[in-house]
């Protein structure tokens, strides 16, 4: 008897300390507990960006030249006529002067050509005026012999010598108005061979005029000036940048996706972009086929005023809005936690907590949404536990 009272209190005893050894003691106050709640749940991404304009300019050289003067640094405000700096080239000088003397010559030759002409087409209607003149009296007179030789005062061969003349002052008449009308298509070939000169040493005077006005180099709107790549003294080459101007009243977010997030990003989603303590709403307008450096670009244009003291390249925190699911479980996003995937959680009862199998769905920023596994009010450990070891049971002091 006494040998079987010393089995259960001993078997007692080793049932004791392996319950003790699987239970591990957690200090409450050191966790992060919350609650299985019910409601909607807006799974949203974020994503950090900045502010691009929507419209800006690139300056660029028009002709190779020197910077002669810098009048307007990065960062002022300026006008579509302000002049950001001044060029210099000597050869423009020359070229216009020549572009101008060549336009002058064209259209004095033009002018010329007119009057020339002119005269032609005069000359060629006296011609068939003259034989019109003649065509009409030899026609007068033939009629007057045919009267005349019915009444026997004029011979049969006198009629028929006035009737061949008149038939060659028709033909030769007939000849002398095809001239004119040819004369006059070939005068206005010619007319518009020359216009044509005259056009294009006049582009060619507009051209160098342009290029000469160019060496003022204008912001071309109203904005800021956000750079000048060039030097005071520099030697420019034709196309080369020499600043950019932007639109400080209309710009747009310009946020930085995560690869892997983004195949959930779609045109359209409301986006709330916040920066500096103020925020503004506004929508996906669109998305960048191409991923650089791990990374998808996605513009955002804002819904009303935009952000409050926005500007050109100012560091913006975006938040986009993937979805609303209406009546789901969600918790705090755990440690460590993975949308849709199985997970192991500890869901505390009374002073315990207990390792329990959890379903996870989709998830937020912040929240996930519980698929599995829990009910809406269960509190679980949320914070990290790998400190634990997986370990079954934990005793919360």
């Amino acid at each position: 008897m006494i040998v079987l009272i010393l089995s259960v209190i001993v078997l007692a005893a080793w049932g004791l300390l392996v319950n003790q050894s699987d239970t591990i003691t957690a200090n409450i106050n050191e966790l992060v507990i919350d609650s299985v709640r019910t409601g909607q749940f807006v799974r949203d991404i974020r994503a950090p960006g900045t502010l691009q304009p929507q419209t800006f300019r690139w300056i660029a050289a028009t002709s190779r030249a020197r910077v002669e003067q810098i009048l307007v640094y990065p960062g002022a405000k300026v006008e579509a006529d302000t002049i950001i700096m001044r060029l210099s080239n000597p050869t423009l000088t020359r070229e216009l002067e020549r572009a101008t003397y060549a336009l002058e010559v064209a259209q004095a030759e033009f002018n010329a050509l007119g009057k020339r002409l002119k005269s032609d087409t005069l000359a060629q209607e006296a011609v068939v005026n003259d034989y019109q003149a003649r065509f009409e009296n030899a026609d007068f007179r033939l009629k007057a012999n045919e009267a005349l030789k019915d009444l026997q005062i004029v011979s049969a061969l006198d009629v028929k010598e006035t009737k061949l003349l008149q038939h060659q002052y028709q033909s030769r008449l007939r000849i002398e108005k095809k001239r004119l009308q040819h004369l006059k298509e070939l005068q206005l070939a010619e007319l518009a061979a020359k216009q044509a000169q005259v056009n294009q040493a006049r582009s060619a005077l507009k051209l160098q005029q342009s290029l000469k006005n160019d060496l003022n180099v204008k912001a071309g709107l109203t904005g800021v000036l956000q750079f000048v790549p060039v030097e005071q003294g520099q030697q420019i080459n034709t196309g080369d940048v020499l600043a950019r101007v932007a639109r400080e009243d209309d710009l747009k977010a310009e946020l930085r996706v995560q690869e892997s997030l983004v195949k959930d990003v779609l045109l359209g989603q409301k986006v709330v972009v916040s920066a500096g303590g103020n925020s503004a709403t506004g929508h996906i307008s669109r998305i960048d086929p191409a991923v650089q450096n791990g990374v998808v670009l996605v513009d955002v244009i804002f819904d009303e005023s935009g952000l409050t003291g926005s500007r050109p390249d100012l560091r913006v925190n975006g938040v986009i809005e993937i979805e609303r699911i209406q009546n789901a479980l969600t918790i705090r996003r755990p440690v460590q936690s993975r949308e849709n995937s199985n997970n192991n959680l500890y869901l505390i009862s009374e002073s315990q907590a207990r390792l329990v199998a959890v379903t996870l769905g989709s998830g937020s920023i912040d929240r996930i949404q519980i698929t599995d596994g829990l009910k809406a009010g269960d509190k679980v450990i949320v914070s990290d536990v790998s400190q634990f070891n997986d370990s079954p049971l934990l005793s919360l002091q």
